[in-house]
């Protein structure tokens, strides 16, 4: 943080603002990883003022990406589908490949979200499509990862074991250690049903030196979707204490979710004049590598 509060002071020094719409956007991603929500959204409002004033449309839809992920955390599902909408068309007019693939992806999430199966199917292929032949191990190991969510959204863990696996053995041989983290927590979702000894063990090593991580606060997003998965675990785990303190956290991060959607929503509205109270928003946290 303290390094990109340079460069934004710098930015501002020199009257950048195309810098400061990149700057800020990872800002706003850094305080979404902590879970300083309203940090975050501060930051993009800005940002995508500064994106606007410089004319820069791919930076702007950077920004809107993350403003969408943010959404969809604190579960303003419908929010966050007509943002990352808008993310997708300003990607496809400027044929950002890169972005694209992102967003599809997330449109997977928000379409399964909102129990829309062909949509989230259909997404779920054009991404297929885009990743196909391309050589870029950590996109299709995103993809991978989508579609074993995918099955178990659609309650199917049988089928979403292989897809999981393949991300997590991708994450891991590339030393993406946070990704890695969520491929295990899913996979230990879908490996609950069958084979629980196996999930625990998944569990262990996902959260232990999590703990400690500034980015942990993902893990308890991700917690929440499979809440009732980690909750059967714990109950038959001889020493459930890691699990319990998790399913804590969650809880408690359950508890804020209501004032984080008021507060996006208020943020929301004070920033563009659109049907969508959904504007700012190049990190993105996505494929392994910052967008700068």
């Amino acid at each position: 943080l303290p390094l990109f509060e340079q460069a934004l002071q710098e930015s501002r020094r020199i009257h950048n603002v195309a810098d400061q719409a990149n700057v800020l956007n990872n800002l706003g991603y850094l305080h979404c990883l902590r879970g300083d929500y309203q940090a975050a959204m501060t930051a993009l409002h800005e940002a995508l003022a500064c994106a606007n004033k410089s004319g820069n449309k791919r930076i702007e839809a950077f920004v809107l990406a993350t403003l969408a992920d943010i959404l969809d955390d604190i579960g303003l599902i419908d929010t966050a589908k007509e943002t990352y909408e808008w993310a997708a068309s300003i990607a496809e007019e400027i044929n950002e490949r890169y972005l694209i693939l992102y967003v599809q992806l997330a449109r997977t999430r928000v379409a399964w979200s909102l129990h829309d199966w062909e949509a989230a199917f259909e997404f779920l292929g054009s991404a297929e499509q885009l990743v196909r032949g391309k050589d870029s191990v950590l996109e299709w190991s995103h993809y991978r990862l989508t579609m074993g969510r995918y099955y178990l959204a659609r309650h199917k863990p049988d089928l979403a074991i292989a897809p999981l696996n393949d991300a997590l053995e991708q994450f891991v041989n590339n030393g993406q250690a946070m990704d890695a983290a969520r491929a295990r927590l899913f996979l230990a979702a879908a490996t609950s049903h069958s084979d629980p000894s196996a999930a625990l063990a998944l569990l262990e090593k996902t959260l232990a030196p999590v703990r400690r991580a500034d980015s942990r606060h993902l893990l308890f997003v991700i917690g929440l979707q499979i809440q009732s998965d980690l909750e059967r675990l714990a109950a038959c785990a001889d020493d459930n204490g890691t699990i319990a303190q998790f399913l804590k956290d969650i809880g408690q991060f359950a508890v804020g979710l209501p004032k984080l959607r008021r507060a996006a929503t208020k943020q929301l509205s004070d920033t563009l004049p659109l049907s969508v109270a959904s504007p700012p928003s190049l990190l993105i946290r996505a494929f392994g590598k910052p967008e700068v």
